[in-house]
């Protein structure tokens, strides 16, 4: 009898891990996403604030 009654509280846990996994990995992708764009940003804004300097300096 208890085995009956704990077998929707297995397949409900089973359910929510499976939805979680998926879920988990789904935003890792998008962050890691938004990572490459920012650090591509960040070095995107050093090279100019270098060029910046540069075009002052020979001036």
């Amino acid at each position: 009898m208890p085995a009956i009654l704990a077998l929707p509280v297995v397949v409900v846990t089973a359910i929510w891990a499976a939805y979680t996994d998926r879920f988990v990995a789904q935003l890792r992708e998008i962050y890691n996403r938004r990572a490459q764009a920012d650090a591509q940003s960040l070095a995107d804004n050093q090279y100019r604030h270098c060029q910046a300097h540069a075009c002052r300096d020979c001036q």
